[in-house]
């Protein structure tokens, strides 16, 4: 309750000082609005026609609210403590009267933040080096008292990532988790507000390894079916069988080696060519048609330095026809030795 003051300066002998009421005291937080309403002071014999506030802060000092001379107006604590705020009331003959109140504010409540995302990943190991694989993690946050500054990513506390939110509708945000190894560790994201208030949340990532059978050429794991490529200015589509017609099961056949790609991609557009396929086990035999398909507009795709890097491709070029006017060389001398498709 607002004490009422009975300091006062009287302008005269028969005046009556104004009647000051700075209102009632008041419980706030940190970073929140106070609003202060003196308009509940009158003067008994005349009016009152001047405010003056002044607020003492916690630890000393003095500050005013945004209209120090209204009635009514405001203020924003941001520290926590006791604030005294003072009016002073003047009536129409210049006899002043000042009331106190009391405004207890609270520190402001810090930012929140829940993490999700898979604690086991998949990581896959192609037979080479180490495992490898990314996840998506998701950071959802709410504000306190006090806008959020950053996002702060960690990986077993050791930072990685660091964004800024300027924008105060952002109320989540996304990580791309990188795993080089199946080493187990810790995920944790940090939310610092801009009073230095944070959140944390973390998840315990423990990778899982799943096996990839990339061959012995490091592809992919076997041609099953139907492939297109781009080579020597073509669009190629390969077929072939993926039925045993002996028993039933499903064949997977390995890719096209480098001299049936030169073969389809000198042929002329529309000429089926006969080649063969090798299966998983090794054994040739799967016969089967491809298509060459006449689009002299394509360039030639480095599907060889995809697989082998720095190795180079063979000589081949396009004319308006879309056929090679120059044929490469069907034994592989110019990846030396290494069939990079086989």
């Amino acid at each position: 309750m607002a004490l009422l003051a009975l300091s006062g300066v009287a302008a005269g002998g028969d005046n009556e000082p104004p009647l000051a009421d700075a209102g009632l005291d008041q419980q706030a937080t940190a970073g929140e609005t106070v609003r202060l309403d003196a308009t509940g002071s009158r003067d008994p014999d005349g009016n009152v026609t001047g405010y003056d506030w002044s607020i003492e802060m916690p630890g000393g000092g003095t500050t005013t609210p945004d209209c120090g001379a209204c009635g009514t107006t405001s203020f924003r604590p941001e520290t926590p403590g006791q604030y005294n705020v003072t009016i002073t009331v003047t009536d129409d003959d210049g006899a002043t009267r000042t009331d106190t109140l009391y405004v207890e504010v609270d520190p402001a409540p810090g930012p929140s933040v829940s993490l999700s995302g898979p604690t086991e990943p998949t990581v896959e190991d192609a037979g080479y080096g180490d495992p490898s694989g990314e996840a998506t993690y998701v950071a959802n946050f709410s504000r306190g008292g006090n806008p959020v500054d950053y996002v702060e990513w960690q990986v077993d506390g050791e930072q990685t990532v660091q964004r800024s939110i300027n924008d105060s509708g952002v109320n989540s945000i996304n990580y791309v988790h990188s795993m080089e190894s199946t080493a187990n560790h810790t995920l944790t994201v940090r939310v610092v507000d801009i009073a230095g208030r944070e959140a944390t949340d973390s998840v315990n990532v423990s990778p899982q390894v799943r096996t990839v059978d990339r061959g012995s050429d490091g592809g992919d794991d076997g041609y099953d079916g139907v492939m297109q490529t781009e080579w020597g200015g073509r669009t190629i589509t390969f077929e072939a069988p993926t039925i045993d017609t002996s028993t039933g099961e499903v064949v997977q056949q390995s890719g096209p080696n480098l001299e049936q790609l030169n073969a389809v991609a000198t042929a002329d557009p529309g000429e089926e060519v006969q080649t063969k396929f090798d299966d998983e086990d090794g054994n040739s035999g799967n016969q089967n048609q491809d298509s060459v398909n006449d689009k002299s507009d394509n360039t030639i795709n480095n599907i060889v330095n995809d697989v082998f890097p720095g190795i180079g491709i063979p000589n081949t070029s396009s004319d308006s026809g879309g056929s090679s006017s120059q044929k490469s060389s069907s034994d592989n001398s110019g990846f030396g030795g290494i069939c990079p498709i086989c």
